[in-house]
């Protein structure tokens, strides 16, 4: 089998991330921000997440369009799992994966050059 590198320049790329900011091609954001397939998308996101609602999460499914994998990045070791969280993620049949927000921004780079349907609610 031959394996060659694809070509094809990826958009919607996460090239840097820190602790208040993440850089999207070439664009610096320092609000929250939920990444899908298609592009940023103003989900109207808090900046902690311990604000974060059922209500957030199930704007931003409905806003993300076909996607297999959630992550939700902005979490520390002390923030615990909630179980509303995973609700709105149950009811459609969808995962959500919690982790840091630089976990998330090197999965959803990943999983997006894979070419997998994966969305990422960035919590900065």
């Amino acid at each position: 089998m031959k394996i060659q590198p694809n070509e094809t320049p990826l958009t919607h790329a996460i090239n840097a991330c820190g602790d208040n900011f993440v850089v999207i091609d070439g664009v610096s954001y320092k609000n929250s921000l939920l990444l899908t397939p298609n592009g940023i998308v103003n989900a109207d996101l808090p900046n902690n997440i311990e604000l974060l609602s059922e209500s957030h999460l199930q704007n931003a499914i409905c806003l993300s369009g076909a996607v297999e994998l959630f992550l939700l990045g902005g979490c520390t070791q002390s923030t615990s799992m909630r179980r509303e969280w995973l609700i709105p993620f149950a009811k459609q049949g969808m995962a959500l994966e919690v982790m840091s927000l630089s976990a998330a921004c090197r999965t959803y780079q990943v999983l997006h050059g894979d070419g997998r349907a994966a969305a990422a609610i960035l919590i900065i």
